[in-house]
């Protein structure tokens, strides 16, 4: 379909952009977040501080307990390709971007800058994951509000 102004294209790259940086922030912080518990637990002053713990509480047990979640969550990262998510959404923010740039470039709404435009979303969006809706339809009320639009419900 071919978009009927720059600015409906200008909506749906803004969109499709904070939709990508929402799932590469949560890779990257999850990504983040494993890496420093990893370390801090993986320590040596850690297990120094199993000293403090009262008798009541086994020690061994609460670092286990520890270093079995550790051990998940590094899984996590590995097996549910983290890292790789991440630069794939960071990609397609990068690529959305470009088309945004060349909306924002065009003087006027003539047919064949959009149809140029209507290519370049559609190439793109059939090379792209399948989106979370959740997410999606914040980024949809997000990208409403920054452009002073009323919008929808869902998309």
């Amino acid at each position: 379909m071919i978009p009927k102004s720059k600015h409906e294209v200008i909506f749906t790259t803004r969109m499709n952009i904070i939709y990508h940086e929402k799932r590469e922030s949560f890779y990257s912080k999850f990504i983040n977040w494993t890496g420093f518990a990893s370390l801090i637990f993986s320590s040596a002053a850690f297990a120094a501080l199993g000293d403090i713990f009262s008798t009541n509480i086994p020690k061994e047990q609460v670092i286990g307990i520890l270093a079995t979640i550790i051990a998940c969550l590094n899984g996590a990262v590995l097996a549910f390709g983290m890292l790789e998510n991440m630069k794939v959404h960071s990609t397609f923010k990068m690529k959305w971007m470009d088309i945004l740039a060349k909306a924002q470039s065009l003087k006027t709404d003539s047919e064949d800058d959009l149809k140029n435009l209507a290519n370049d979303i559609i190439e793109l969006s059939s090379t792209e994951p399948p989106p979370k809706d959740k997410i999606l339809n914040l980024a949809y009320k997000k990208t409403c509000t920054a452009m002073g639009l009323k919008c929808d419900e869902k998309v």
